[in-house]
Parts: C-alpha cells; structure tokens; sequence
C-alpha cells in the first residue's frame, strides 16, 4: 500500500498514525476471477492491540445477505 500520513494522535505511551490509503499494488495471482482481491489467497495479517499480538485472516466463515435467510424472522425492532 502507497500511503499518505494524515495525522498523528499521540498518547502517552504510543503514536498512533493515521493514514490515508494512496495506491494498493498486488500481484495478479491473488485476484479471484472478477479481477478482485482474493482474501483466501492474500490472508492479511491483523494487528490485535490488547494482546499485542499479529494474527492471521482469510478463511471465508459466511455470506453476508444470504446465511441469516435460514433464521426465521420474528420482528423487525432492529
């Protein structure tokens, strides 16, 4: 990713730096069929501030707009 930095909030223990996206560079073989970005292919790494920890995404565990069709609806207070 090409980025501009925007800002940077600093607080008394870190920085945090934010940023506005310019350009996003991939290489072919992670696009799927529709020239779109293979998430399964890329599995981006996440940072998880409480834990300080990376963690590893990609794995498809549902469609959004079709997997809640099987729930019966029983209102429409939401």
């Amino acid at each position: 990713m090409e980025c501009k930095l925007i800002d940077n909030y600093e607080i008394e223990s870190e920085d945090n730096f934010i940023f506005k996206i310019l350009n996003i560079y991939v290489n072919k073989n992670i696009l799927d069929s529709s020239e779109k970005l293979g998430y399964e292919k890329v599995k981006p790494i996440l940072f998880e501030m409480p834990n300080k920890s990376y963690i590893e995404s990609g794995n498809i565990v549902g469609k959004c707009w079709s997997d809640g069709n099987k729930y019966k609806k029983i209102g429409s207070n939401f």
